[in-house]
């Protein structure tokens, strides 16, 4: 078995940065809804949901094709928008 080039990876994980930030999105959605949040609550969370699994995925993503550097600040941004509503919340 042979190792994929860059291009072929990237041709294989074409539609993973959608479904990452849809499942990130849903999550996002209903975590903010089951929290008591009204509309606008849940759009933010939904937002910020779909914003974590676009950015989670993308660092993922180039981790796995070898950019360890690249991966983890892409990485870490998901990370950084999974915990901004915490952020802000607190007081």
């Amino acid at each position: 078995m042979r190792e994929l080039n860059v291009k072929e990876i990237q041709e294989v994980n074409g539609g993973a940065l959608a479904f990452g930030a849809a499942i990130g999105a849903v999550a996002g959605g209903v975590s903010a809804y089951a929290s008591g949040g009204d509309f606008g609550d849940v759009v933010a969370g939904a937002f910020m949901g779909g914003a974590s699994g676009f950015f989670g995925g993308a660092g993922g993503m180039l981790w796995s094709a070898g950019s360890r550097l690249t991966g983890g600040a892409i990485g870490g941004s998901g990370i950084f928008f999974g915990a901004l509503p915490t952020l802000v919340d607190a007081k």
